[in-house]
C-alpha cells in the first residue's frame, strides 16, 4: 500500500503546526524523490508516481505562473479550459479555482453544487472509516455567482476570454480546481503511450498541460496501437494501460466503491454520469464554504461570498478524484433505489469495474470492487443504526448489477479488447 500522507484538517492549514507540517512535506518528498530516482525503467516509474499519493515538488510553468499571478490580483484572467454538458469550465488564474459557466437556465449546475457539496461533506466525514483505503478527492463547491450579482460581473466581466465578455450572464458556480498532472508524469505518459513520431510535438503542445486522466477501470482498449495524434486533455487512461504501468488499480477499485457506498447510502443520491479521474491538487488549502443545509434552504443561483483562500502550487500530491454530479438523482433507500442506482451505475462510461468480464484478471477487480462496497456500506450503516431491511440493500445492489448486466450481454455482447 502506498504510504499516506499526514491528515489534512478543513478548518486549518496542518492538524500539526505548519513547522512541523514543512518538516514532514520535506521528508517524504526526500523519500519519494530517491525511490523514484531508482525507477530507471520508464513504465515503472510512471506507475509509481500514479500511485502515489506522497508529496512531489514541481517547477512547472503552471506553478511559477500560479504563484506569480497570486500576488498580482489584477492579473487573474478566467482562462478557458474545457466545455461539457453542463457548463464552460474557466480557470481563475492566481487561484486554486476554477469557474463553470452555466449553458442554460435550467437547474443542472444548481444541483451540481447542491449534490457537491452534500458529497463533499459525508466524504469528509467519513474520511477515517475506510482504513485503509480513503475515498477520492471531491472539488469543493465555493459559491454561487448570480447573474444579478452586478458588482461581480462589472468587476470580473472583463477577465473573460474575449469570445465570451459580451455573452449574455450566465449563473457561474466557482470550486476548487483539480490541478493538471505534473510535466514529468505528463511527459512519462507521451513517452509511454504515443508514437515515437509525434512525441516532442506531444510535449510541447499548450493544449497537452491540460492533463486530468479518466480512470476507466471497466474497460480495455479495442487497439494497442498508438493513435496519430496524441493528446493529454481528457486522457482515458484504460485498464490494460493501468496495468502496464503496474497501477495500484485495486487500491483504485477500493477507492471507487467507497465512493459509491457513501453516495448511496449516505448522500442517498444515484451517481449518476460521475467521472473518476486522476489529478493533483495543492498540499495546503483552506475554503471557507456554505454546509449543504444552508445551501438547500437558499432558492436556486443564490449569490454565496466566499471566504478566505491559502493555498501552495509548488507541492503537489496525485489524487483520485470524483466529480460532475450535475445528473445525480436523489435515491430511496428501497428496492425502487436499488434499481436506479443499479442503471446508474452501469451506464457510467466503464469508469468502475465490471461483472461478468471474460479475463479472470478484470473479474478479479470486479470482486474487489464489489467486496470494498460491501464492506463501507455495512461500516455505513452500522453507524447510522439502519434497521435490517436496509442493511440488505447493498448486497441486493451488488447482485442486481450482476444479473441486470448478465442479461444486457445476452442482448448486446462486448466487442473483443485486443489489449
Amino acid at each position: 500500500m502506498a504510504p499516506r500522507l499526514p491528515t489534512i484538517s478543513e478548518a486549518s492549514d496542518f492538524s500539526v503546526t505548519l513547522p512541523e507540517a514543512a518538516q514532514r512535506a520535506e521528508n517524504q518528498e526526500k523519500r519519494v524523490e530517491e525511490a523514484l530516482s531508482l525507477d530507471e525503467d520508464l513504465v515503472t516509474r510512471l506507475g509509481r508516481q500514479l500511485s502515489t499519493r506522497s508529496i512531489i515538488s514541481t517547477a512547472s510553468s503552471l506553478a511559477l505562473q500560479q504563484r506569480e499571478l497570486a500576488s498580482g490580483p489584477h492579473l487573474q484572467n478566467f482562462y478557458y479550459l474545457d466545455g461539457g454538458f453542463c457548463g464552460e469550465v474557466f480557470a481563475y488564474m492566481g487561484e486554486p479555482l476554477v469557474l463553470k459557466r452555466a449553458l442554460n437556465n435550467d437547474q443542472n449546475l444548481w444541483n451540481d453544487y447542491l449534490t457537491g457539496l452534500k458529497v463533499h461533506e459525508q466524504f469528509t466525514l467519513a474520511q477515517d472509516l475506510f482504513a485503509p483505503y480513503e475515498p477520492p478527492r471531491i472539488p469543493k463547491p465555493q459559491y454561487c455567482i448570480a447573474t444579478a450579482n452586478n458588482e461581480w460581473w462589472n468587476q470580473n466581466g472583463a477577465r473573460f476570454p474575449k469570445d465570451w465578455e459580451n455573452r449574455d450572464r450566465m449563473p457561474i458556480l466557482v470550486l476548487e480546481r483539480i490541478l493538471p498532472l505534473t510535466k514529468s508524469v505528463r511527459e512519462d505518459l507521451i513517452d509511454v503511450f504515443s508514437s515515437p513520431c509525434g512525441r516532442e510535438k506531444a510535449k510541447s503542445s499548450p493544449g497537452n498541460r491540460i492533463c486530468l486522466a479518466r480512470l476507466l477501470l471497466g474497460r480495455r482498449r479495442r487497439s494497442t496501437r498508438p493513435p496519430k495524434y496524441f493528446s493529454l486533455k481528457n486522457f482515458s487512461l484504460h485498464l490494460d494501460q493501468a496495468m502496464r504501468i503496474s497501477l495500484d488499480i485495486e487500491n483504485y477499485a477500493a477507492e471507487m466503491a467507497i465512493a459509491l457506498a457513501i453516495c448511496h447510502w449516505r448522500v442517498h443520491t444515484d451517481a449518476n454520469d460521475v467521472e473518476f479521474v486522476l489529478g493533483s491538487a495543492p498540499t495546503i488549502k483552506n475554503f471557507g464554504m456554505l454546509s449543504a443545509s444552508e445551501v438547500q434552504a437558499l432558492r436556486p443561483y443564490t449569490d454565496t461570498s466566499p471566504g478566505s483562500r491559502y493555498h501552495k502550487y509548488r507541492k503537489r500530491t496525485a489524487h483520485l478524484w470524483m466529480l460532475d454530479f450535475y445528473k445525480s438523482k436523489n435515491m430511496a433507500a428501497s428496492e425502487d433505489g436499488v434499481r436506479q442506482a443499479v442503471r446508474a451505475a452501469e451506464d457510467n462510461e466503464l469508469y468502475y469495474p465490471r461483472p461478468h468480464k471474460k479475463r479472470e484478471s478484470d473479474q478479479k477487480l470486479w470482486e474487489c470492487f464489489a467486496l470494498n462496497y460491501l464492506s463501507a456500506s455495512s461500516k455505513i450503516m452500522a453507524m447510522d443504526g439502519a434497521d435490517e431491511g436496509v442493511r440488505t440493500l447493498p448486497t441486493k445492489f451488488i447482485k442486481g448489477w450482476e444479473v441486470y448486466r448478465e442479461q444486457k450481454l445476452m442482448a448486446h455482447p462486448e466487442p473483443n479488447e485486443t489489449a
